[in-house]
């Protein structure tokens, strides 16, 4: 099973389009865990000396930490050389929290969707953070049995009784705290040990009651095999990034791996045993904890060195390259260590528990003191001429101020090495405009600026691609004086009735319909919006193709537009900003020598825009679009820097200080507004 386990996660990870469900591999691997690690403490308990815990935590030192030490040790290296600065310290963070099996929490804590893609590179040592579930979980485990067992002495009933009953609880209350987080906050909930913990307690559950399962008759066991691989299969090849996961939908892996491991014995060779227990597969499982520590940072590796995202067949070849640093680890480390003599007493292994954890705070403290300090900024295009060496007149030469004011092909705009422009790449976290309602949550929140007691009542709605123009919306209500409200949520466009491709799809529905209604039943007197382009989903839920998915939104955008349109409001809508496509801060932090290196040309900047937007407007004479596309990407290649202003965030966003550079040329096309 291990072995299944370990190739669905390489293939997935590869790309390997037939198996987009591959992640469940891990879920596989928590249950054969829980299944082989509870086997061992049950024996122990049964036995005379009963569970001695310096003798489990040593095996499990033994086991885990040789093998995955020197994956650190070289990850650290290699990825000191390849990464840009910034990266580098993020690196030595994740090196800190893996090597104290902490990775879990530090990824959830930065709210990581493992399963969408992500603008920037990501971590060379994410995959370490199933191996943190799997060893809080035995930190606590076996002290659980132990009370359980203590629990049963002292009442008089039966061991095994009392140490099922405590399993069952945690398996209840961990399954109903998974089926809840992954319903309002999955990008954490992947991550989280208490929404795994249910799937380890299933491999124990397993282990308790395994020897009854050995007395089945193999024409049932056999079957029951069979089904469990089929039903981790078909969550492979069937669910997806779309896929709330964990929660209830990792019922199918799970219990298919606990009837694989149960029917095992009693099925024989007509079990699944028949294909697991060829030779290349028992190797595979044999290795499978070194092939698990040493596919991934190859593939991240390559995919920064090819400055691009790999194919499948690019994917596959590193995935295969992976096999000889796995094998060199399991055959010189790995099981040299298990094996040796010196290791066999238990201090040598706890003094290496010691000497890890004096390590990690080490590298933790390293990492967080010689980390380059960043100036605090808000963002603001005042920041921006407070922070520049060159220091212009006034706030007005900077960003697309620098522009002539018909700007297509004004050569202000064209790359050019500027090393003193604003923000700095390390500033970019602290200047984003703070006002969005997150992923999961699906009321509507909203904030107020400017003249909030003015008659005229202003709504910027829409997505993030709405707030990158919050700074300059701000600068434009208050010369207007306006009241202006922003309503948006994180990856969502305002466009009710459509599901779009996207893990929090439920969430991002409720929303829509809350915002569609909470505009008509107050309609305001302007309307502003925008958004990213998105990929829609069709009535059988298949992903629409990129012309049907515009016109999908569009078309559920224009009824909305013309319900507020006959209740009175002006409607703007701004087209999309061109895509940068890569990420942005780590590029310039690599070329600062030359951040030209990081011009983009138009063309690809540009495919696809506001195809969902120009839908949206047709045959709807007082819908307002407004295009300030060449005020953004003047020239045939679009400058990272215009008038000493960063002018993309990271991959897909415009940063928020330029946008407000663009205040003026934006207030010329809003109706109502004053020019400024």
């Amino acid at each position: 099973m291990r072995a299944v386990a370990v190739l669905l996660v390489m293939l997935w990870h590869a790309g390997v389009g037939v198996l987009p469900g591959g992640f469940v591999g891990v879920d596989v691997f928590f249950v054969v865990s829980g299944f082989l690690m509870t086997g061992i403490l049950l024996r122990d308990q049964d036995s005379e000396r009963g569970i001695s815990l310096l003798s489990f935590y040593a095996r499990r030192a033994r086991r885990l930490l040789p093998a995955s030490l020197c994956t650190l040790a070289v990850v650290g290296l290699v990825g000191w050389w390849l990464l840009p600065p910034l990266r580098r310290w993020d690196l030595l963070a994740d090196i800190a929290a893996s090597s104290a099996f902490g990775m879990n929490w530090r990824m959830s804590n930065q709210a990581v969707d493992y399963l969408a893609a992500t603008t920037g590179p990501p971590s060379a040592l994410q995959h370490f953070w199933s191996l943190g579930v799997e060893e809080q979980f035995y930190f606590v485990w076996p002290v659980l049995l132990m009370a359980a067992g203590a629990l049963a002495l002292r009442l008089g009933i039966s061991r095994r009784r009392v140490v099922g009953a405590a399993m069952l609880v945690v398996l209840a209350v961990s399954f109903a705290y998974s089926v809840h987080e992954t319903s309002t906050n999955p990008a954490q909930a992947y991550f989280v040990t208490w929404t795994r913990v249910w799937e380890l307690a299933v491999g124990a559950l397993a282990a308790l009651v395994a020897d009854r399962w050995t007395r089945l008759p193999r024409r049932v066991a056999a079957p029951a095999g069979w089904l469990g691989l089929a039903a981790i299969i078909v969550a492979a090849v069937r669910y997806d990034e779309t896929t709330p996961f964990p929660g209830s939908a990792a019922l199918l892996p799970v219990l298919g791996a606990a009837l694989v491991v149960l029917s095992g014995p009693a099925a024989g060779s007509k079990g699944p045993v028949l294909l697991l227990g060829v030779k290349p597969m028992r190797r595979i499982g044999d290795w499978s904890y070194s092939l698990y520590l040493w596919h991934w940072p190859p593939l991240v590796f390559t995919a920064v060195v090819l400055e691009r995202d790999l194919g499948v067949r690019a994917g596959l070849l590193v995935v295969a390259a992976s096999f000889i640093p796995a094998y060199l680890s399991y055959r010189f480390i790995e099981e040299p260590a298990r094996r040796a003599t010196w290791s066999r007493g238990h201090w040598p292994a706890l003094g290496a528990w010691g000497g890890l954890a004096a390590a990690t705070l080490g590298i933790a403290l390293v990492a967080g003191l010689m980390r380059p300090e960043v100036v605090q900024t808000d963002g603001s295009l005042a920041n921006a001429l407070t922070m520049s060496e060159r220091r212009p007149q006034s706030v007005s030469n900077l960003g697309a101020g620098a522009l002539d004011a018909k700007p297509r092909g004004d050569r202000t705009g064209a790359p050019r090495h500027d090393a003193t422009f604003y923000p700095q790449p390390e500033q970019l976290p602290d200047t984003q405009f703070g006002c969005i309602t997150p992923y999961t949550v699906d009321e509507v929140e909203t904030c107020d600026y400017a003249a909030t007691d003015s008659d005229t009542r202003v709504v910027l709605a829409g997505d993030s691609h709405a707030v990158q123009w919050a700074r300059a919306m701000v600068d434009v209500a208050s010369a207007s004086d306006w009241h202006l409200t922003l309503m948006a949520k994180q990856y969502c466009p305002l466009a009710p009735g459509v599901p779009i491709e996207s893990p929090y799809q439920d969430s991002c529905a409720q929303w829509q319909e809350a915002a569609a209604e909470e505009l008509l039943r107050d309609p305001p007197d302007l309307l502003v919006t925008s958004q990213e382009d998105y990929r829609a989903l069709g009535d059988d839920g298949e992903i629409l193709d990129l012309r049907a998915g515009a016109q999908a939104l569009g078309t559920a955008q224009r009824q909305l537009y013309r319900e507020l349109l006959a209740a009175g409001t002006t409607i703007a809508v701004i087209r999309n900003t061109p895509r940068a496509g890569i990420d942005m801060g780590a590029c310039l932090t690599e070329n600062a020598d030359d951040i030209t290196a990081c011009a983009i040309p138009r063309k690809h900047a540009l495919r696809g825009v506001g195809a969902a937007q120009k839908y949206a407007v047709q045959d709807l004479d007082d819908v307002r679009l407004i295009d300030l596309t060449d005020s953004i990407c003047p020239t045939r290649r679009c400058a990272p820097v215009i008038g000493s202003v960063l002018v993309f965030q990271d991959a897909n966003h415009m940063t928020t200080t330029y946008g407000q550079s663009l205040a003026p040329r934006l207030a010329a096309q809003l109706p109502g507004a004053a020019r400024l």
